[in-house]
């Protein structure tokens, strides 16, 4: 090859090489959705009693701004406990409820 051919592509290599190696900030749109559960723990029909659980998503180090509000006829049973993990907040709630209080629509 000639040195005129040479030359660009040196330059090319040089470019790819550097442009690969030096950091740059990425930004990417995150879809790191919250995840709701519920899971029955007594089946008593006169009070049931359910434990809720719910992954708030974190984005960027901070806990997504979303709170999971309970409805007010749900009576909380001790504490909410959290737990941090490396992509979201697990957070735990005892309720206890009346049969009537729990209703699925549409399944």
């Amino acid at each position: 090859m000639s040195s005129l051919y040479r030359s660009p592509m040196l330059w090319l290599a040089s470019a790819l090489l550097l442009g690969g190696l030096a950091p740059a900030p990425c930004l990417a749109h995150e879809s790191q959705p919250g995840l709701l559960e519920l899971h029955q723990l007594t089946s008593d029909q006169s009070q049931q009693t359910w434990e809720v659980v719910w992954w708030a998503p974190i984005y960027y180090g901070r806990p997504h701004p979303a709170r999971l509000e309970l409805p007010a006829d749900w009576q909380a049973v001790g504490k909410l406990t959290v737990q941090r993990l490396a992509s979201s907040g697990l957070h735990r709630q005892m309720v206890r409820l009346a049969p009537e209080a729990m209703v699925a629509v549409g399944l």
